[in-house]
């Protein structure tokens, strides 16, 4: 028994070795905090918060990739809109010569951030008269932001041949006179996109 314990005391550091130790740490990391800092990470860092922080950092960097994705993809919608006709009131058209209906029209629209144009007054309607008279791709009819859908009368007809509760629907078109016309939302057509108090 006494054997043993002569060995444990042999074996065990004395408190005068530990403290001696930790003296000689402490010295160290207020020598150079950011060891003290990597080596407190290492020592109480589980693998699942490594993890994290990993794609914190990653989070983090996409981030900032995105805002300056963001920052040219303004600027590249500044050009394009560059040959965009800009009318008193702030607002800009575009005649699109490319044929398509009119849903495909409002969508193409949209993702130069506008819409089919839409006349509410008669000076409206001269500007785009104008510019579609200005136009160099003979556009002839174009569509507009004018969408109509009626239903057939109740009161029966001396024939008809229609299927009860025959919906009549439609799109609005502009021609070079200014003058409307409602054609199939379905037919491939030019169209006029107008974007509302461009800065």
């Amino acid at each position: 028994m006494r054997l043993c314990s002569l060995i444990l005391l042999f074996i065990l550091p004395t408190n005068h070795q530990i403290d001696a130790q930790f003296a000689s740490r402490d010295f160290l990391y207020q020598q150079n905090p950011q060891i003290r800092s990597d080596y407190y990470l290492a020592e109480t860092q589980d693998p699942v918060d490594a993890r994290f922080r990993v794609l914190e950092s990653q989070v983090q960097a996409l981030t900032k990739r995105v805002t300056t994705l963001e920052v040219q993809l303004r600027d590249l919608q500044l050009a394009v809109h560059d040959d965009w006709t800009k009318t008193d009131s702030g607002s800009k058209y575009k005649i699109f010569d490319t044929q398509k209906n009119w849903d495909e029209a409002m969508s193409t629209c949209k993702s130069y951030n506008a819409h089919l144009a839409m006349i509410n007054n008669e000076d409206k309607n001269n500007f785009l008269r104008e510019l579609m008279r200005n136009t160099t791709n003979n556009v002839d009819f174009a569509w507009i932001g004018m969408r109509t859908r009626a239903e057939m009368a109740s009161q029966p007809a001396i024939y008809s041949n229609f299927e009860s509760n025959t919906q009549v629907s439609g799109c609005a078109v502009i021609d070079r006179s200014g003058i409307w016309a409602i054609r199939s939302c379905t037919q491939l057509r030019p169209f006029v996109c107008q974007q509302v108090n461009v800065v």
